[in-house]
Protein backbone atom coordinates (compact mmCIF):
# COMPACT_ATOMS: atom_id res chain seq x y z
CA UNK A 1 0.00 0.00 0.00
CA UNK A 2 3.14 2.32 0.82
CA UNK A 3 4.38 1.91 -2.96
CA UNK A 4 0.76 2.91 -4.48
CA UNK A 5 0.84 6.26 -1.87
CA UNK A 6 4.17 7.88 -2.87
CA UNK A 7 3.39 7.99 -6.47
CA UNK A 8 -0.40 8.93 -6.36
CA UNK A 9 0.78 11.69 -4.30
CA UNK A 10 3.80 12.59 -6.96
CA UNK A 11 1.06 12.59 -9.06
CA UNK A 12 -1.22 15.09 -6.76
CA UNK A 13 1.74 17.74 -6.13
CA UNK A 14 2.88 17.72 -10.10
CA UNK A 15 -0.49 18.65 -11.39
CA UNK A 16 -0.92 21.89 -8.70
CA UNK A 17 -0.38 24.86 -10.54
CA UNK A 18 2.99 26.70 -10.26
CA UNK A 19 3.93 29.33 -7.88
CA UNK A 20 4.03 32.49 -10.09
CA UNK A 21 7.07 34.92 -10.29
CA UNK A 22 7.49 38.54 -9.98
CA UNK A 23 7.85 39.96 -13.20
CA UNK A 24 9.70 43.08 -14.51
CA UNK A 25 10.23 45.32 -16.93
CA UNK A 26 13.33 44.83 -18.98
CA UNK A 27 13.23 48.21 -20.65
CA UNK A 28 15.79 50.55 -19.89
CA UNK A 29 13.03 53.03 -19.93
CA UNK A 30 10.05 51.09 -18.51
CA UNK A 31 6.63 52.47 -19.06
CA UNK A 32 5.38 55.28 -16.50
CA UNK A 33 9.41 56.60 -16.33
CA UNK A 34 9.46 60.47 -15.97
CA UNK A 35 11.90 62.12 -17.84
CA UNK A 36 13.36 65.27 -17.35
CA UNK A 37 16.18 67.30 -19.47
CA UNK A 38 18.05 69.62 -17.80
CA UNK A 39 19.75 72.51 -19.19
CA UNK A 40 21.74 73.19 -16.20
CA UNK A 41 23.50 69.91 -15.59
CA UNK A 42 23.53 69.02 -19.51
CA UNK A 43 21.99 65.74 -19.03
CA UNK A 44 18.62 63.90 -19.19
CA UNK A 45 17.55 62.27 -15.87
CA UNK A 46 15.17 59.41 -15.33
CA UNK A 47 12.88 58.73 -12.57
CA UNK A 48 10.52 55.98 -11.83
CA UNK A 49 7.11 56.46 -11.57
CA UNK A 50 6.66 57.33 -8.15
CA UNK A 51 9.61 59.92 -8.15
CA UNK A 52 12.42 57.82 -7.85
CA UNK A 53 15.76 58.53 -9.18
CA UNK A 54 17.33 55.67 -11.64
CA UNK A 55 20.00 57.28 -13.42
CA UNK A 56 21.39 60.07 -15.60
CA UNK A 57 19.82 58.63 -19.06
CA UNK A 58 22.26 60.79 -21.19
CA UNK A 59 24.90 63.60 -20.55
CA UNK A 60 27.05 65.95 -23.35
CA UNK A 61 30.64 65.94 -22.29
CA UNK A 62 31.28 69.16 -23.67
CA UNK A 63 31.02 72.54 -22.23
CA UNK A 64 29.88 74.24 -25.05
CA UNK A 65 26.62 72.42 -25.18
CA UNK A 66 23.31 72.51 -23.92
CA UNK A 67 20.64 69.92 -23.80
CA UNK A 68 17.61 71.71 -24.57
CA UNK A 69 15.09 69.21 -25.34
CA UNK A 70 13.75 66.02 -25.05
CA UNK A 71 10.93 64.36 -27.71
CA UNK A 72 9.63 60.81 -29.16
CA UNK A 73 10.65 58.94 -32.11
CA UNK A 74 7.50 56.12 -31.97
CA UNK A 75 8.77 54.10 -35.29
CA UNK A 76 12.00 53.25 -33.65
CA UNK A 77 11.27 53.87 -29.68
CA UNK A 78 13.95 55.98 -29.03
CA UNK A 79 13.78 59.11 -27.50
CA UNK A 80 14.96 61.95 -28.93
CA UNK A 81 17.52 64.44 -27.14
CA UNK A 82 18.07 68.05 -28.78
CA UNK A 83 21.27 69.63 -28.42
CA UNK A 84 22.00 72.74 -28.85
CA UNK A 85 26.08 73.10 -29.90
CA UNK A 86 28.88 73.38 -32.75
CA UNK A 87 26.64 71.76 -34.55
CA UNK A 88 23.30 71.51 -33.49
CA UNK A 89 21.93 68.31 -33.18
CA UNK A 90 19.70 65.33 -32.14
CA UNK A 91 20.45 62.04 -30.76
CA UNK A 92 18.53 59.03 -30.39
CA UNK A 93 19.01 56.74 -27.35
CA UNK A 94 16.71 53.61 -27.72
CA UNK A 95 14.23 52.65 -24.37
CA UNK A 96 15.11 48.92 -25.25
CA UNK A 97 18.54 49.24 -24.14
CA UNK A 98 20.05 52.66 -23.79
CA UNK A 99 21.88 52.70 -27.15
CA UNK A 100 22.53 55.40 -28.68
CA UNK A 101 23.10 57.23 -31.87
CA UNK A 102 23.12 60.69 -33.79
CA UNK A 103 20.18 61.32 -35.86
CA UNK A 104 20.34 64.68 -36.96
CA UNK A 105 23.41 66.06 -37.82
CA UNK A 106 23.62 69.32 -39.88
CA UNK A 107 25.70 72.47 -39.60
CA UNK A 108 22.64 74.23 -41.74
CA UNK A 109 20.03 73.52 -38.19
CA UNK A 110 22.24 76.82 -36.16
CA UNK A 111 19.73 78.26 -34.38
CA UNK A 112 18.79 77.91 -30.88
CA UNK A 113 17.77 74.37 -30.48
CA UNK A 114 14.40 73.55 -28.46
CA UNK A 115 13.05 70.34 -28.81
CA UNK A 116 12.17 67.31 -31.63
CA UNK A 117 9.80 65.21 -32.31
CA UNK A 118 8.55 62.66 -34.87
CA UNK A 119 5.21 63.55 -36.72
CA UNK A 120 2.48 60.25 -36.87
CA UNK A 121 1.58 60.15 -40.29
CA UNK A 122 4.94 61.00 -42.48
CA UNK A 123 7.61 59.82 -39.64
CA UNK A 124 9.15 62.79 -40.57
CA UNK A 125 11.37 64.50 -37.58
CA UNK A 126 10.27 68.28 -36.60
CA UNK A 127 12.76 70.25 -34.71
CA UNK A 128 11.98 73.83 -33.34
CA UNK A 129 14.68 76.25 -32.63
CA UNK A 130 14.06 79.74 -31.43
CA UNK A 131 12.60 81.50 -33.98
CA UNK A 132 12.66 78.58 -37.22
CA UNK A 133 11.11 74.83 -37.24
CA UNK A 134 13.16 72.53 -39.45
CA UNK A 135 12.26 68.80 -40.95
CA UNK A 136 14.18 66.00 -41.27
CA UNK A 137 13.31 62.54 -42.86
CA UNK A 138 13.10 59.52 -40.27
CA UNK A 139 16.83 58.91 -41.07
CA UNK A 140 17.94 62.55 -40.28
CA UNK A 141 18.27 63.67 -43.52
CA UNK A 142 17.36 67.28 -43.54
CA UNK A 143 14.81 68.31 -45.76
CA UNK A 144 14.24 71.76 -47.80
CA UNK A 145 11.02 73.13 -49.37
CA UNK A 146 11.49 76.28 -50.81
CA UNK A 147 9.08 78.87 -49.11
CA UNK A 148 7.67 76.25 -45.96
CA UNK A 149 11.05 74.17 -44.45
CA UNK A 150 13.06 75.83 -42.55
CA UNK A 151 9.57 77.80 -41.60
CA UNK A 152 10.39 81.22 -39.61
CA UNK A 153 8.07 81.55 -36.57
CA UNK A 154 7.83 84.75 -34.62
CA UNK A 155 7.52 83.79 -30.94
CA UNK A 156 10.32 81.29 -29.00
CA UNK A 157 8.85 77.43 -29.36
CA UNK A 158 9.20 76.02 -25.65
CA UNK A 159 7.54 72.60 -26.26
CA UNK A 160 6.73 70.54 -29.41
CA UNK A 161 4.29 67.95 -29.84
CA UNK A 162 2.88 64.92 -32.22
CA UNK A 163 -0.78 64.47 -33.11
CA UNK A 164 -2.47 61.30 -33.72
CA UNK A 165 -3.84 62.36 -36.49
CA UNK A 166 -1.00 63.88 -38.25
CA UNK A 167 0.88 67.12 -37.83
CA UNK A 168 1.75 69.25 -34.34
Amino acid sequence: MKSLILPLLFLLTSCLPEESKPTSSSLFVAAGDVLVSSSVLDSVIQFDQSGTYKRVLWRTTLATETIAGIGWMHSSNEILISVDGTPDRVVAVSVSDGGERVLINNTNIAGTMRTATQLMDSRDIIISETTSMERATESGVRETHAGVWPSTVTTNVQDLTALEGGGF
